[in-house]
């Protein structure tokens, strides 16, 4: 064979490669990838303050949808959406992780939070920003902080920052297995945690942006007022799988803390019921009807 048939031999399989389509809840051609970006990662948890400020930055900046999970689609603003939509800001090299409707993260199990973990962080982006709510009851009384870190060893390595939120509290959702599994693959993982009220704070949410403006250089518009996504039109649509009691349960008492769940379970189910793990109803957001 001559060094030319090689040659386009060693193209054609680069070729192939770069154009391997990779991902089962973001399915992308391999070699788009954009790992010299970093990813910010906004859910629906305490005081929604993740929720908010994340989808803030999708209603203020000029954005490239790269990704949707649900198949249920709509457009907006000339773009297209979903239930959870990964967008592109080309200009910060930031990829924007963010549930576009707010179904709380205790609302998903643990299972699927491991799998859209596990594939995020496959990426191999420079780093990965998880902005949350944190308790302001957890908060010490001496400190004149709003803002608790908690870092992975790599990012703490990288950048210096150290934890700073009350030890022994427990995490959850996202924030656990970004940070968790982050640990394990030796990742740049921050959650940037913002103090709230347990119902849904704005103000908190604003506190929020200034933190990822901070951290990922982010020019943020507006940053002193949130902007907000009117999600009244996707009500109706969302769809649970399991037994219609637990959701029930559950719908009674989403405001309520995820630590407290299930103390409360026990209490209106019977021994029976509990015995049968598989009836636990859980927000299914790709069952979009």
């Amino acid at each position: 064979m001559s060094s030319n048939s090689l040659t386009d031999k060693n193209i054609s399989e680069d070729i192939n490669l770069r154009n391997e389509i990779v991902g089962n809840y973001f399915k992308m051609l391999k070699g788009k990838i954009p790992r010299d970006y970093q990813v910010l990662i906004g859910f629906s948890g305490y005081g929604n303050v993740g929720f908010l400020s994340v989808n803030h930055l999708v209603e203020q900046l000029e954005l490239e949808t790269i990704g949707m999970w649900g198949k249920t689609i709509w457009y907006y603003k000339g773009r297209l959406e979903s239930i959870v939509t990964l967008y592109a800001h080309h200009e910060s090299k930031t990829l924007l992780l963010v549930s576009r409707y707010p179904f709380h993260v205790t609302h998903v199990p643990h299972e699927e939070w491991e799998e859209m973990t596990l594939e995020v962080l496959s990426w191999g982006c420079k780093a990965y920003y998880i902005i949350a709510g944190l308790r302001e009851e957890t908060r010490s009384a001496t400190s004149t902080d709003w803002v608790a870190y908690a870092p992975t060893p790599a990012f703490t390595k990288s950048h210096g920052i150290a934890p700073s939120m009350e030890e022994k509290l427990t995490m959850i959702g996202p924030l656990a297995t970004f940070l968790s599994i982050g640990t394990s693959l030796n990742l740049k993982v921050l959650g940037l945690l913002i103090y709230c009220n347990f119902d849904e704070d704005p103000e908190s949410a604003l506190i929020g942006l200034r933190e990822i403006e901070k951290f990922t250089n982010i020019k943020i518009p507006n940053k002193d007022r949130l902007v907000t996504f009117d999600w009244e039109f996707l009500r109706g649509l969302i769809s649970f799988s399991g037994n219609r009691r637990i959701q029930d349960i559950i719908e009674t008492i989403s405001d309520m803390d995820p630590d407290d769940l299930d103390i409360i379970s026990d209490h209106l189910m019977g021994e029976d019921d509990d015995e049968d793990d598989d009836d636990e109803e859980f927000f299914d957001y790709r069952e979009f009807k």
